[in-house]
């Protein structure tokens, strides 16, 4: 049976923490960018995005592919509405392809 006494040292260590991270900041901003970048985007461009929409879907980023379509569609000089409604229902078919879920758009403002 052991116990301490007042004469032994103690090591504690502390925990390295990562920083907190900013979703808008790490995220949507670069994400915007990179639509603001490509105005008129080809369809290599158009497939980049999907994938990126794919990547979220199978690591189970919903809440994520959700507020980067939102942020999308809220773009004033962002792509056209036929391009972002066909990003958009690809990223919902992948999700009720991949997850079985169907998502409400209007409720969730996509």
């Amino acid at each position: 049976n052991h116990s301490c006494s007042d004469d032994e040292d103690v090591v504690v260590e502390e925990l390295q923490e990562e920083p907190p991270s900013n979703f808008y900041k790490d995220n949507i901003l670069p994400f915007k960018e990179f639509i603001l970048s490509n105005p008129d985007p080809d369809a290599e461009v158009v497939e980049f995005v999907n994938d990126f929409f794919v990547a979220c879907v199978r690591e189970w980023r919903l809440d994520d592919a959700v507020v980067l379509l939102r942020a999308m569609r809220n773009m004033t000089d962002g792509w056209s509405d036929e391009l972002y409604i066909d990003v958009r229902d690809a990223t919902l078919a992948n999700i009720y392809e991949v997850h079985g879920d169907r998502l409400d758009i209007a409720r969730l403002g996509l």
